[in-house]
């Protein structure tokens, strides 16, 4: 019974007692944009200029296939590791893809190709840690897109 009436008087004074006498930490409300809060950073993401969607037209590669069905060997993406600078360059091009999944399935002049194509992107707009820009690593998709002849006319 005692520990009943304990437990009674604790919902009691919680009720009737108002919150203001208790100490509570001010909260300190962050805006960002596009950021992701780790502890107290504020971490913005770089960008490719013009966004997600002019990115992904940039990194398309047009193979030219004969007529009819796309092969099974054919890879359809080559993922690369990149850094962003702080200046917005890229740097450190790096190939995230497999070279196993690769591995016959796709030519070399198509992976110099995507390549050349990671490694002389635009300029970035460069990633920033609570608003000071800094190196970012980064993953880019380059997509293998096949064309059959019938449709280069």
């Amino acid at each position: 019974m005692s520990i009943l009436l304990k437990n009674l008087f604790w919902v009691c004074f919680f009720l009737f007692v108002p919150l203001s006498l208790f100490p509570f930490p001010e909260l300190e409300l962050v805006e960002y944009r596009s950021g992701i809060i780790k502890g107290e950073d504020v971490i913005v993401l770089p960008q490719f200029p013009g966004g997600e969607e002019a990115m992904k037209k940039y990194l398309v590669i047009d193979v030219l296939m004969p007529e009819g069905n796309t092969p099974e060997w054919l890879v359809d993406r080559i993922l690369y590791s990149i850094v962003v600078t702080a200046s917005g360059e890229i740097s450190d091009v790096k190939l995230k893809t497999p070279i196993s999944k690769l591995k016959g399935h796709i030519s070399k002049e198509i992976l110099d190709k995507a390549y050349w194509l990671v490694k002389n992107m635009p300029k970035w707009i460069p990633g920033t840690r609570n608003g000071l820009p800094e190196d970012m690593d980064y993953i880019v998709c380059v997509k293998i897109n096949p064309v059959y002849q019938k449709d280069k006319k």
